[in-house]
């Protein structure tokens, strides 16, 4: 073989080995980054497990209220049954405004107007007539 051919396939040789460890360095960096991306959707996909798992237990928390509110409006409508309705409490009203009872005497008022009747009546200010 000549020099000659032996240079050209020594260039070669040397050309093939660049692009040879260019393509080894491009595949690290690719292996680099995909390891990168990995432990990325590892760490979302752990967070996003937690977030469903939080927002099933939201979830299931919010059936439970939902379900005493439930309860709760049930026990109020059986128990709606016994209040007042507008008219009761009208008729309750009339009643109140016939009776007057701010117009009625206390007891102390009772016996205070007794005690002066009877003071009035010693002193003749009053006849008190007597039913037989």
């Amino acid at each position: 073989m000549e020099q000659r051919d032996m240079n050209a396939i020594s260039a070669m040789i040397g050309d093939f080995s660049s692009h040879l460890n260019s393509v080894e360095e491009k595949l690290q960096l690719l292996r680099e980054r995909v390891s990168i991306l990995s432990q990325t959707l590892l760490k979302q996909n752990d967070r996003l497990n937690k977030e469903i798992s939080d927002l099933k237990t939201d979830v299931s928390n919010v059936r439970n209220e939902n379900d005493k509110l439930k309860d709760v409006i049930d026990h109020i409508v059986l128990e709606s049954g016994n209040f007042a309705r507008k008219d009761e409490l009208m008729n309750v009203q009339r009643y109140m405004k016939l009776f007057e009872p701010l117009n009625f005497m206390s007891q102390e008022e009772v016996i205070k107007f007794v005690e002066k009747m009877i003071e009035d009546k010693k002193h003749g200010k009053i006849n008190i007539v007597e039913d037989e």
